[in-house]
């Protein structure tokens, strides 16, 4: 008797778990070649077009993770955040977000042409960017545009039509 309800209880149990999927996860990873060279509090230092004086200065920091956006879909992320360390500008801050769909968010900023690539020349070296708009008010202090490589991070950034700053570090 008790060899038989041993045999129909494994019976049973092997009809359900034949009738189960296996339980799948995915994982979207950013591909090695979109993922930012900067690491944790690494400095940018940024001079202006007019006469290469040293106008910015940002403190980087970096955080990698993998978050769960349903039960089954893990997407790494990496965050960063420009910090300013110099009192020269009123600016404070600014975020980018990476994630494994490869897209990037810089916070205040809007996609000026679709993630359209465009090369910027720094010290005769091409680097594919993209540009992102200000969404906020005029009178900010924010940059009015920035220009964004997946691995080198923010190359140039626009007050004006004519007025920029780019990275010293090339």
């Amino acid at each position: 008797m008790i060899i038989m309800k041993i045999l129909i209880s494994s019976f049973v149990m092997l009809i359900v778990l034949s009738a189960c999927e296996p339980f799948k996860i995915k994982i979207n990873e950013i591909p090695d070649e979109k993922k930012p060279v900067l690491q944790n509090n690494d400095t940018v230092c940024f001079v202006n077009n007019i006469n290469n004086a040293l106008i910015d200065t940002f403190m980087v920091s970096r955080s990698d993770e993998y978050l769960m956006y349903d039960r089954s879909n893990f997407w790494e992320r990496i965050n960063l955040k420009y910090t300013i360390t110099n009192k020269q500008s009123k600016r404070r801050k600014l975020y980018v977000f990476l994630d494994g769909e490869t897209k990037f968010v810089i916070y205040g900023y809007i996609p000026s042409n679709g993630y359209k690539i465009l090369d910027i020349n720094l010290d005769g070296i091409k680097y594919p960017t993209f540009c992102v708009k200000n969404t906020y008010p005029k009178t900010s202090t924010m940059p009015d545009s920035i220009y964004y490589s997946y691995q080198e991070g923010i190359l140039r950034y626009y007050h004006s039509d004519t007025i920029y700053h780019q990275i010293s570090k090339f």
